[in-house]
């Protein structure tokens, strides 16, 4: 019974059209006849069509004799599968538990996928915003300068593994580089020098709207055709232009 619900909907364009077909057939039909009684052909066409009737609510309700045995069908089809169901308990139960059980179990893991993946996250304004020429930067980046966004330690949370780098700066303090161990992507960092901060790669957040930098550091080894639009510039660090 499926596969003749399946043929039913496939073929419903081909019956339609054969139908238009055998209708157009007996208004010919009628059309010979008149014409056969001395009728013009234009005229006998006119009254075989008058005769007919109206061409378009033959179509329609041969449509609705159709839909209407499709429905039958498919309401004895509901019947008897609901029959075969009560008379099989045994199969019935542990087939509905597990429909059940796995349904939602996928609703679970859709909705855990849509909140961590999906669904926006809210993410905090930062403290600042900074883009660094240094050196170290350049090179960590593989590119021209590093920009972060810097947050209170309370405010973020990480999870999952990190691979750290330590790095002396020319201040004499630590430079502490955590990254991906998988693919090797610099995230956040921290330094000894200030204390209570993370700096996190923007390019992490993934969005374009992302706060503009506020501040430009170390621009003596910024290359020649970079321009940061900030208000500050420093030579060096934030502590000495």
């Amino acid at each position: 019974m499926l596969m003749r619900r399946i043929r039913y909907w496939l073929g419903r364009e081909d019956r339609a059209a054969a139908l238009r077909a055998e209708m157009e057939q007996h208004l010919e039909e009628k059309a010979a006849e008149l014409r056969d009684e001395g009728l013009s052909e234009r005229a006998a066409r006119a009254e075989a069509r008058r005769r007919f009737g109206n061409f378009g609510a033959s179509q329609e309700q041969s449509r609705e004799v159709w839909i209407a045995r499709y429905w039958s069908e498919f309401c004895q089809d509901v019947r008897y599968g609901l029959r075969t169901i009560r008379a099989q308990p045994g199969f019935t139960i542990p087939a509905v538990l597990a429909l059940v059980l796995g349904i939602g179990v996928n609703a679970v893991l859709f909705n855990v996928y849509n909140a961590l993946a999906l669904a926006s996250w809210t993410v905090r304004e930062p403290a600042s915003v900074v883009a660094c020429h240094c050196v170290d930067c350049q090179r960590r980046t593989g590119s021209a300068f590093g920009v972060g966004a810097y947050y209170a330690d309370e405010h973020i949370t990480t999870t999952g593994p990190t691979r750290e780098f330590v790095r002396p700066t020319d201040a004499g303090n630590q430079f502490f580089t955590y990254f991906c161990p998988t693919c090797g992507t610099s995230v956040f960092w921290r330094s000894n020098r200030n204390p209570g901060m993370t700096g996190i790669a923007i390019g992490a957040f993934a969005d374009p709207s992302f706060p503009v930098p506020v501040r430009s550091v170390w621009e003596r080894s910024r290359h020649a055709w970079v321009k940061i639009p900030v208000e500050h510039h420093f030579d060096k660090g934030r502590l000495q232009k």
